[in-house]
């Protein structure tokens, strides 16, 4: 921040003082700046109905917090500063009220926008004295004597007013004015002489500051968390202050209204988007309960840009396919009576050796594990979080030459064993041997070469790969 110089014995000029204050409204405007953004942000100006009620509203003290130009016109004699922006603070110290008036025409309401703005008042005008040159012991009143009162502070201040929506028998309220940020809706009907605080609604989109102030609102996460105000499949998330931009990987939360029956959308303020789940996939029901803590986060990349829903408390959670030992797993992923007909008897009969025999092969399959054998071949294949592993088998018939031999289905990556032996008959005395490609010449992913050294000799062989 600035800071201004003076010397021992110096003759002051006043522009060392105005830009003094000059330089610590800048400093001020900087640091609200780095805490509020370039707002605009309200802190207080709460709209309550007067006491006794009538038809009047009190807007209590507060504060606005806008970028505006340094000066618009001269300080003093300091020039106007319209080329450099800082955030201002406008202070209202005390309540002011407001009158509003019923609509004339039975069955009809106006909705008012309490509104305010940040304004440069220059106030406080009075004759000041100044130095006469030519007697020194006689002082001027005004400048050369003029008699004339000159405004003696620019204050920051707010200006707070009604704005009237167009009275129907479903009024809304109207946009604010250029300059100004709608703080509350005031709705008045045919033949109403009092306001009541059920009248009364915080406007969607104010830039409130949590009562509580902004460092208990931040402990307290509430600057994140809104209630929802929207309906089934469409929640809308109202945010104090209200939410200006979307920030990747931002989180918000809310307190569920209504229970999603399928895919759903949220509206935290800047508009519609989708909301889906953990898998990135729209939600399918189930997924929000009413009265629910609901997490969600940001993602700009999700589609053209969606909420992913994080968990809502007492609801239930879509989560990716399983593909690990210690993944969660969809329910498509599970063997049930209904994905299975070996589930589906649900009689207290004991189960039978087939009953057991088919629900076994049942979980082995929805684990990940094969087995295929017809006429002598046959592969037994390991799930993925088991490794992966291929065991296959077969029968060969001899020659003495090569013959090369086909797995009942190629490994995946590659065979990394071939074991292979002939057939002995007891007491025979004729012993024949097979050979196989080995660790110096490793088989295929599809086939292997062998050789036995005999023609016709049967042989069987295992094949270890993944």
């Amino acid at each position: 921040m600035d800071r201004q110089i003076v010397y021992p014995g110096q003759i002051l000029p006043e522009t060392t003082l105005l830009q003094m204050t000059k330089d610590g409204m800048v400093g001020l405007g900087k640091l609200a700046a780095a805490i509020f953004g370039n707002g605009p942000v309200v802190n207080g100006l709460a709209v309550t109905p007067t006491n006794p009620a009538s038809l009047q509203v009190t807007v209590a003290p507060g504060e606005i917090y806008s970028l505006q130009n340094i000066d618009n016109s001269m300080f003093s004699t300091l020039l106007a500063d319209q080329n450099h922006q800082i955030v201002k603070q406008g202070i209202l110290l005390d309540p002011v009220q407001l009158t509003l008036t019923a609509p004339g025409n039975s069955g009809q309401s106006i909705a008012y926008l309490i509104e305010a703005s940040y304004q440069d008042q220059d106030v406080n005008p009075a004759v000041l004295p100044y130095y006469n040159s030519a007697n020194p012991n006689q002082q001027w009143a005004g400048p050369q004597n003029n008699g004339q009162a000159q405004n003696t502070a620019r204050k920051g201040a707010i200006l707070v007013q009604a704005k009237a929506g167009v009275a129907s028998s479903n009024p809304t309220p109207p946009a604010p004015d250029s300059g100004f940020v709608g703080l509350y809706v005031v709705t008045v009907g045919f033949g109403q002489t009092q306001i009541t605080a059920a009248n009364i609604q915080q406007y969607s989109g104010a830039p409130l500051i949590p009562n509580v102030g902004l460092l208990q609102a931040m402990q307290s996460g509430s600057l994140s968390f809104g209630m929802d105000v929207g309906t089934a499949n469409n929640y809308v998330v109202n945010l104090t202050p209200a939410q200006t931009l979307r920030q990747e990987g931002e989180v918000i939360r809310f307190k569920a209204k209504n229970t999603n029956t399928g895919a759903s959308t949220l509206n935290d303020g800047l508009g519609v988007v989708p909301l889906v789940g953990l898998a990135h996939l729209a939600l399918q029901g189930g997924e929000i309960q009413p009265g629910g803590e609901v997490w969600v986060q940001w993602n700009s990349t999700v589609g053209t840009g969606s909420y992913v829903l994080l968990f809502c408390t007492g609801a239930n959670l879509q989560v990716p396919p399983g593909t690990q030992s210690r993944h969660a797993v969809q329910l498509g992923q599970v063997v049930t009576s209904s994905s299975d007909s070996a589930f589906a008897d649900s009689s207290g009969n004991p189960a039978s050796t087939s009953w057991v025999r088919n629900a076994m092969s049942a979980i082995a399959n929805a684990a990940g594990f094969i087995f295929v054998a017809n006429s002598g071949n046959g592969i037994f294949k390991f799930p993925s979080w088991l490794g992966g592993f291929v065991i296959q088998w077969g029968q060969g018939s001899g020659t003495s030459s090569d013959v090369v031999v086909t797995y009942p289905v190629p490994f995946p990556t590659a065979c990394i064993q071939i074991i292979a032996s002939s057939g002995y008959t007891p007491g025979s005395g004729s012993v024949g041997y097979v050979a196989t490609q080995g660790a110096s010449n490793q088989p295929s992913r599809t086939t292997f070469t062998a050789r036995t050294n005999a023609s016709g000799l049967a042989w069987n062989w295992l094949a270890i790969g993944y």
